[in-house]
């Protein structure tokens, strides 16, 4: 948004009504430059969205992250269309949350996306891409604002490109798009899942899905942060199993294919905290971690 405010080309930030909490900085930034905002009700936009285009005399809209289906009718009110940026390569990775896939898939290269939308999910014509290596470790959070930064350089290239409606690749819909990911989607199974899975859905679901879920005895844990590790001298333990858990080394766990992972931050529904510091309060060493499993909902508590 920087970019188009310096040039001069960004005439209005339009947003979900409800949002403005959870894009805070988004709306400092409207204030503060003066940039019109427009608050859009989700069941129908159109008509507010029409009479905003055209009395600021918009002629493109750039999307990026709008978590609603955006209709051809919206598309046509702008004379050249709506540019959505899409973190995935297309149509492989067209859905509402392909970082989540990309990360929990292990990719090595998440692939940036501009094109002009039309009216399937994540389809029209591509107008510019570029592959962004993923670095080792890195999670949602960490990845999400790189491929920002990466979209203000891209946007910054193509406003002074007037060649890309001449270079546009129409895109073909993926008839099966990725969909947004469900609770079972967050659940680690220490059983079947090797150390590179785990690890791969604990970076898939931080910060954006409060953590992979497991157990240990009743609790329910959300785990923020994994990194691989090394242990000698354990006994024979089953995955899932803390194998070695001091306040000093913190907390290693056995996986599916004998691996081991250190469990560096993790939530608990009182607080988030080290490792080392759950070790500290007397997690011990033997412990089971499971798979959280769905309660049948047979009572209620009013409080």
């Amino acid at each position: 948004m920087i970019k188009l405010s310096e040039r001069q080309s960004l005439g209005g930030i339009a947003i979900l009504a409800g949002r403005e909490e959870e894009l805070i900085e988004l709306v400092r930034f409207a204030k503060a430059t003066k940039v019109p905002l427009l608050l859009l009700k989700s069941s129908d936009f159109l008509q507010d969205l029409r009479s905003f285009v055209q009395s600021q005399r918009i002629t493109r809209g750039y999307c990026l992250g709008f978590p609603e289906k955006i209709t051809l009718e919206s598309i046509r009110l702008f004379e050249d269309g709506i540019w959505n940026f899409h973190f995935g390569a297309l149509p492989t990775y067209a859905g509402p949350d392909p970082l989540f896939w990309i990360l929990k898939n292990g990719e090595k290269t998440v692939t940036l996306v501009c094109h002009r939308m039309d009216e399937n999910w994540d389809a029209g014509c591509l107008l510019k891409q570029v592959v962004v290596p993923i670095f080792p470790g890195e999670n949602y959070g960490m990845l999400g604002a790189r491929l920002s930064q990466k979209t203000a350089e891209m946007i910054d290239s193509m406003l002074s490109d007037t060649t890309l409606s001449e270079k546009a690749i129409k895109l073909s819909p993926n008839p099966k798009p990725t969909r947004r990911p469900r609770l079972d989607d967050l659940l680690i199974d220490w059983e079947n899942q090797s150390s590179d899975q785990i690890e791969n859905l604990v970076n898939a679901c931080n910060p954006s899905y409060g953590g992979a879920r497991s157990t240990f005895g009743s609790a329910q844990i959300h785990i923020l942060e994994v990194s691989p590790a090394m242990v000698r001298d354990t006994a024979l333990f089953g995955p899932g199993s803390i194998v070695h858990a001091t306040p000093e080394d913190g907390l290693f766990v056995l996986c599916s294919d004998y691996k081991y992972l250190k469990i560096n931050i993790l939530k608990t529904p009182e607080c988030i905290l080290s490792g080392s510091k759950l070790a500290a309060l007397g997690l011990k060493k033997g412990t089971k971690l499971g798979k959280t499993t769905h309660l049948a909902k047979n009572s209620i508590l009013i409080s």
